[in-house]
């Protein structure tokens, strides 16, 4: 599961880090940048894994020299077939040291790309962060009930299954057990924190009793229902 947390936090960056690059390359662009009029003069079909794009060929005037040349392709976003016309008149940005790099003068031209990726990334990098501080908390809550944790055991009562989770088209089954503090009669309802793949019913032990470590301060939060019953493969991720 941790690998997940690295994998997402990891796309997410990679988002950020290009939604930046784009930033910076586009604000050098435009410090550099002149407007003008051209005229579409071909629409070249852009073919990638999501379908066709149409890309307009654009002519135009720098410096009273024709350029003919089309939008930046990592920032245009992916027009359909009706959004220009041969003959169609346009309005751009290009480069005076580079003419034939142009920008069109939307703002979802300019900015669009940049904005999706930032996106993408805000989700994706803080989602993995979450995915990898749970992980971690977990393990550090079980080797500390591990060594100064009380154990107890707890009344059998139910399975369930989590249907938030699902690998290889199966879902990880949910043990449930209550325990009445003696002392102060309070009840608590421990759910096992492990990942059981295979149906713990057989296994459970024939008292109904179900080991748990609990920490006497805070039972209800830190606690660890200890699996030591169910076979090794049940508990394989």
């Amino acid at each position: 599961m941790i690998k997940i947390g690295y994998i997402t936090s990891l796309i997410g960056l990679g988002f950020l880090i290009t939604s930046i690059y784009l930033l910076v390359d586009h604000r050098q662009f435009m410090a550099n940048a002149r407007e003008a009029d051209g005229e579409v003069v071909r629409i070249d079909i852009i073919e990638d894994d999501e379908g066709n794009s149409y890309m307009p060929v654009i002519k135009f005037y720098a410096d009273g020299k024709e350029v003919v040349s089309r939008p930046n392709v990592s920032l245009s976003p992916p027009y359909n077939k009706s959004t220009f016309s041969i003959g169609q008149k346009i309005h751009l940005f290009y480069d005076a040291r580079d003419p034939k790099k142009i920008f069109l003068t939307g703002f979802f031209e300019n900015w669009g790309t940049m904005i999706i990726f930032g996106i993408v990334g805000i989700i994706f990098l803080p989602a993995g962060l979450i995915i990898i501080g749970v992980i971690r908390h977990k393990k550090n809550l079980r080797k500390w009930l591990e060594a100064r944790g009380q154990k107890i055991e707890a009344d059998f009562m139910t399975i369930e299954i989590n249907h938030g989770t699902t690998k290889n088209e199966k879902n990880p089954s949910i043990i449930i057990a209550n325990w009445t503090d003696p002392m102060t009669r309070i009840s608590y309802r421990f759910l096992s924190k492990d990942e059981i793949w295979e149906d713990p019913a057989p296994f459970i032990p024939t008292n109904k009793k179900i080991p748990v470590l609990i920490d006497p301060q805070k039972p209800k939060n830190r606690n660890w229902m200890v699996l030591s019953f169910l076979p090794a493969t049940a508990l394989e991720s």
